[in-house]
């Protein structure tokens, strides 16, 4: 995976960016820091890896870690000779400035300077992480918390107002784990020249929202050209789809699989997690049939690992706990998996939810838009589909007078909050204010979700590190997501049907088993079955470290019972994750 270091406004000593670099040790050994005038860069690697390095020239310097998706086209550049990413995105710079990563395609993070002044960012979407702490102009950036501690006054602390934020799901993306350590957004440049800070946004795709005027037939060629461009991007000839009985997974193996057989002359491989002993998990079915039509070389596994496996061990080699919504041990247990088989790079159907499924909003949106054919016709779909006419018409007067709809809620007292008695009701209720608060229009819907810390990131990186693997997102290329940001509302939702627009699209490449599912997959089975009461009572049951919004001796009682309810089990693990996190201290 690689790392990156860089500072503005310290001694320039590559000694201290060894210090920074050798923090972080799983992210490999092979490490180089270089003085360019008042700046330092360095980049780690391992003896064997290509996806970290750095370049000079006339002056300049700059480091990359990650895959330049785009490294052929910027090489073309008239006027430049470039042959490694670092050396491109030297160049790109060098010719656009700050807006330069706009021009830059694939997973990375990147750092330029001119000896006076310091340029940081990271890809589009922000599948590469970057950190920064900044002090009386000074400035450190890095792939990971633990790489600041050596530039950090105190060394690493944990932040409990941060942490309370986290485990209360209503952190805006800018509150962090750590003391004086933040996460640079996805989309942004970070200016620095020892003196000020700035945040510059290189990616601003506000004008493509709804500017597409396509004929169907142009849609269907446009998407299958952006998804090939995709998945070509992502293969390597060592690749597996992690595959599941879904939409999202099942599109780009559809992609991939002729792409993968035309260039290496071998079929694609596909790792998938099967439930035989919960039925409502487990998608074997479609999952076979997607191997079957693809031709893939499929193979399953039973997962056995429970959400608080190996908790210590993680939260000890990335000193940051693991963030909800992300289960680092499941994640652990695929990747091994595929790594095993030979596998070397992981294809997933991630971040398709985001682009093609995100609804908030739209009856206003169509009702402003006076685009009232289309409306009815939602309005048809959904009544069909047995949603009563109450909620309906709920729904009409929500988007035709919001304020008035804002001022009510706030007479009703807030959103009723259904929370275990062990945490503050306040909270999660303040919480869930402001979702609705800042709950987007639809416009801003379909704009991806690149503000965001994505704090799960820097976990999930060093799991594909101590794996050996690599992880790529077709779904997250950024020329498929302004496609889909172009599409006019009612072409981007035809119909009520989950991802309607796109399961029309993929009618011929998927299994119409896939694309005419009807059924749902719940987890919540399989879930129970894997609740570890003893690991919890370890992280929770007189910690060494208290959230002051929480009520220890009530929650002890609870994991005592060992009859947490899902949802309540949802929240313990997330807490545990903290504690374990704060028993660093």
């Amino acid at each position: 995976m690689g790392s990156i270091v860089a500072t503005v406004g310290f001694p320039p000593d590559p000694q201290l960016g060894e210090r920074m670099l050798g923090s972080a040790p799983y992210r490999g050994t092979c490490r180089q820091c270089v003085a360019v005038g008042r700046c330092l860069l360095g980049f780690s690697r391992t003896e064997d890896g290509s996806d970290a390095g750095s370049a000079t020239r006339d002056g300049w310097g700059a480091v990359f870690c990650g895959t330049l998706d785009n490294l052929a086209e910027l090489a073309a550049e008239p006027g430049d000779r470039v042959a490694t990413p670092a050396e491109a995105v030297l160049a790109t710079f060098q010719r656009f400035g700050k807006d330069a990563p706009a021009r830059l395609r694939g997973a990375f993070a990147a750092a330029v300077t001119d000896g006076r002044q310091l340029w940081c960012f990271r890809d589009h979407v922000g599948l590469y992480t970057l950190v920064y702490s900044e002090r009386a102009g000074t400035v450190a950036v890095a792939s990971e918390p633990a790489e600041l501690e050596p530039v950090l006054p105190t060394g690493l602390q944990p932040d409990l107002d941060g942490l309370e934020a986290l485990l209360y799901k209503f952190c805006d993306g800018s509150a962090g784990t750590h003391l004086g350590v933040r996460t640079l957004p996805a989309a942004t440049t970070l200016c620095a020249d020892g003196s000020s800070v700035r945040l510059h946004r290189y990616w601003r795709p506000e004008h493509l929202i709804e500017s597409a005027r396509l004929a169907d037939d142009e849609i269907a060629e446009r998407f299958a050209a952006c998804m090939s461009q995709a998945v070509a991007r992502t293969l390597t000839g060592a690749d597996a789809i992690a595959l599941s009985g879904g939409i999202d997974s099942t599109a780009v193996a559809a992609f991939a699989a002729p792409l993968h057989r035309a260039r290496w002359g071998r079929p694609l491989g596909a790792v998938s997690a099967v439930y035989p002993q919960h039925p409502t998990a487990d998608e074997s079915e479609f999952i076979r049939a997607m191997a079957s039509s693809a031709g893939l070389v499929l193979h399953t596994y039973v997962p056995a690992a429970r959400p608080t496996d190996h908790l210590e061990y993680w939260t000890r080699l990335t000193r940051s706990p693991v963030h909800p919504q992300y289960t680092i041990s499941e994640t652990e247990e695929m990747y091994r998996c595929a790594r095993a088989l030979g596998y070397r790079t992981v294809i997933t159907g991630e971040y398709a939810e985001g682009l093609v499924e995100m609804r908030q909003g739209l009856f206003r949106h169509l009702l402003r838009r006076g685009r009232i054919r289309t409306l009815a016709r939602h309005l048809r779909g959904y009544r069909a589909n047995g949603v009563g006419l109450g909620s309906l018409a709920g729904h009409l007067a929500v988007a035709a007078f919001p304020r008035l709809y804002a001022a009510y809620r706030r007479v009703r007292g807030g959103p009723r909050v259904r929370a275990p008695d062990w945490l503050d009701a306040d909270r999660v209720r303040q919480a869930r204010r402001t979702v609705e608060a800042t709950r987007p229009t639809w416009r801003h819907a379909q704009m991806p979700a690149f503000e965001g810390a994505n704090l799960a990131g820097c976990a999930d990186e060093v799991c594909q590190e101590v794996c050996g693997v690599r992880v790529r997102v077709p779904w997250a290329d950024v020329d498929l997501w302004e496609f889909f940001m172009s599409l006019p509302a009612e072409v981007k939702f035809p119909d009520v049907r989950p991802k309607g627009l796109v399961r029309s699209l993929l009618r011929g490449r998927v299994p119409d088993t896939i694309l005419d599912r009807s059924d749902k997959t719940y987890f919540d089975d399989a879930i129970r079955d894997n609740i570890d009461y003893k690991a919890l009572r370890r992280w929770l049951v007189e910690p060494k470290h208290r959230l002051r919004s929480i009520d220890y001796e009530v929650l002890a009682y609870r994991l005592h019972m060992e009859d947490l309810e899902l949802s309540e089990f949802l929240w313990a693990k997330d807490l545990a994750s903290i504690q374990a996190f704060l028993a660093l201290w």
